[in-house]
């Protein structure tokens, strides 16, 4: 069950909330994938025009990954990668239908471990439609709706102009996170005071230093900048220097996932043709047909749409 209360809130909760239902309704077929919405509540204040609280009754899931990882510890390998596929069945499934998750991390994967691990994606409120699956998009800043550490490079360097590959990155981090119990990107307090450059300089010690071509359309100049005036490393990038510790295929599969540029980074799809994936993707998944005209809405249209997806339930 999750509880909104718009209350003291602004617009923008209002907007997560019914894109969520929008999107968890164009899911419903995959919900082998994709967390199932069950019922929706609504509570109206005394004039019956305004809603103040609402109760997303979605099916029920045992934890979420963080947890999972929390209480397991490093993962065993076959399980590693058992919720990795799944998380990539998700992610192939939403990409192809022209959606875009955009704040994948640990606390937003949700399973079951009995009789077997299942694995569903979850918290779509962030989720946004785009006009094509591999073409960037201009939308909100990605730092404002994404979590910070499981954000992507272009998410910094071109906060408002980025494609689905900012899912994979997120998977990438989750994949980290599950071989070695520790998140993959953590700013010290000594780079508290400006955490985009301390990210950005941890990202480039992770993955290597980009290209300069590679960054060429960066908007935001400050960061590109920063970025360009790196010194070039003299150690190898610290995936290159794990590489041994732990399973191999694993640690190929990581780097491959985790490219800085997004362009070489695995989609959804390829990454099933990784030696440690190598299976097939879902099958009978329709590509994206839906129009995203409800993003035009004004704020009393979002309230209209909200209250009638309410009554849809009754």
């Amino acid at each position: 069950m999750k509880h909104i209360s718009f209350l003291d809130a602004g617009n923008e909760l209002l907007k997560r909330t019914c894109r969520e239902i929008i999107l968890l309704k164009f899911l419903a077929d995959y919900n082998d994938q994709v967390v199932s919405l069950k019922d929706i509540l609504g509570l109206m204040d005394p004039t019956g025009r305004c809603i103040t609280e609402v109760l997303l009754i979605l099916e029920l899931m045992e934890q979420d990954l963080a947890f999972y990882i929390k209480k397991s510890g490093p993962l065993p390998i076959e399980t590693l990668k058992t919720i990795t596929i799944q998380i990539l069945n998700g992610l192939y499934i939403i990409h192809k239908r022209g959606i875009i998750h955009r704040d994948i991390k640990p606390q937003n994967i949700l399973l079951t471990t009995k009789p077997e691990i299942r694995v569903k994606l979850g918290d779509f409120g962030t989720g946004r439609f785009v006009a094509s699956n591999s073409k960037k998009f201009n939308v909100s800043h990605l730092l404002a709706v994404s979590t910070f550490y499981y954000c992507a490079p272009e998410g910094l360097l071109n906060p408002t102009s980025y494609g689905n590959s900012v899912d994979i990155w997120a998977l990438g981090c989750i994949v980290y996170e599950m071989l070695t119990k520790k998140p993959l990107l953590i700013v010290n307090s000594l780079e508290v005071k400006d955490p985009e450059t301390g990210i950005l300089k941890k990202m480039i010690e992770i993955c290597g230093k980009p290209k300069d071509h590679e960054i060429e359309d960066a908007s935001d100049t400050r960061l590109k900048s920063y970025v360009l005036q790196l010194p070039e490393s003299d150690t190898l990038p610290l995936l290159e220097q794990q590489k041994n510790l732990y399973n191999e295929q694993a640690m190929l599969f990581l780097i491959s996932l985790l490219s800085f540029d997004p362009k070489k980074r695995l989609t959804a799809e390829t990454a099933f043709l990784d030696p440690f994936i190598l299976q097939s993707p879902p099958v009978n998944v329709l590509n994206n047909s839906y129009v995203d005209s409800f993003e035009s809405l004004n704020d009393s249209q979002w309230t209209d749409h909200l209250r009638r997806e309410i009554l849809t339930y009754l």
